[in-house]
C-alpha cells in the first residue's frame, strides 16, 4: 500500500517551501478554471487556456505547470489531483451536514 501524506507535505518535500506553496496554488487556480470550463462545454483544457482564464502571462503559466509536473511526474495537468481534493471537500460537506441533521433530531427528542 502507497504511504499516504498531505498533499502540502507532499510538495513541501518534493519542492521545498516556496515552490510547492506555488505548486499548491496552481493546482487550485487550475481547479477553478477547470470546474469553470466545464460549464462552457466547447472549451478544452490546454495551459493556454488557463492563462487566458486567469489573465496571466503564458510564462507564469508554464512555471505553475512545471512545478506541479515536478512533484507529480506521472500526471500531465493537476486534474486527477484537483478530482481527489474536491472530492475530500465535498465527503467533508456530506459528514458535515449528517452531524448537523443527527444534533437538530437529537434536540427534537
Amino acid at each position: 500500500m502507497a504511504k499516504r501524506e498531505p498533499l502540502l507535505m507532499h510538495l513541501y518535500r518534493e519542492l521545498g517551501l516556496l515552490e510547492g506553496t506555488r505548486a499548491a496554488e496552481f493546482i487550485v487556480a487550475w481547479g477553478i478554471y477547470s470546474d469553470a470550463s466545464m460549464l462552457d462545454k466547447g472549451n478544452a483544457l490546454s495551459i493556454d487556456g488557463y492563462s487566458r482564464f486567469w489573465k496571466e502571462s503564458q510564462a507564469t503559466s508554464y512555471r505553475g505547470l512545471r512545478e506541479f509536473r515536478r512533484a507529480f511526474p506521472d500526471d500531465t495537468y493537476p486534474d486527477r489531483v484537483w478530482r481527489l481534493i474536491a472530492s475530500h471537500v465535498e465527503a467533508r460537506k456530506v459528514a458535515s451536514a449528517a452531524r448537523e441533521a443527527m444534533f437538530v433530531v437529537g434536540a427534537w427528542r
